[in-house]
């Protein structure tokens, strides 16, 4: 539902899909330059279940744009693929896709 899961949902023992957002530009180190370390923004969909499964983007990616860096159950993409944040995105039984933000290094 692009929620955050709460206690109960981590502990259920038939959970077998699970969606990472990993914000780069959240990082709050330095460098040996005392800069401060940004790397890109990613959502990592992972699904262990027999079934294909839909899953919703998290309310906090909703307003950007996203490309597909790769997804198990396809091909490796040949040209950019652009995945709309507002629509769910379709993740294959046991498969991962990965997504990375577009632009989102250096922001």
């Amino acid at each position: 539902n692009g929620e955050e899961m709460t206690e109960d949902e981590w502990k259920q023992h038939y959970a077998k899909c699970l969606a990472l957002e990993l914000t780069g530009n959240a990082i709050l180190e330095h460098n040996a330059k005392n800069e401060l370390i940004r790397d890109d923004n990613f959502i990592w969909f992972l699904n262990a279940a027999e079934v294909d499964v839909e899953f919703t983007f998290p309310k906090t990616a909703k307003t950007n744009t996203w490309q597909l860096v790769f997804d198990t159950s396809q091909e490796w993409p040949k040209e950019q693929k652009h995945i709309d944040p507002s629509q769910p995105i379709i993740v294959r039984a046991r498969s991962t896709a990965l997504l990375m933000q577009e632009n989102s290094a250096h922001h």
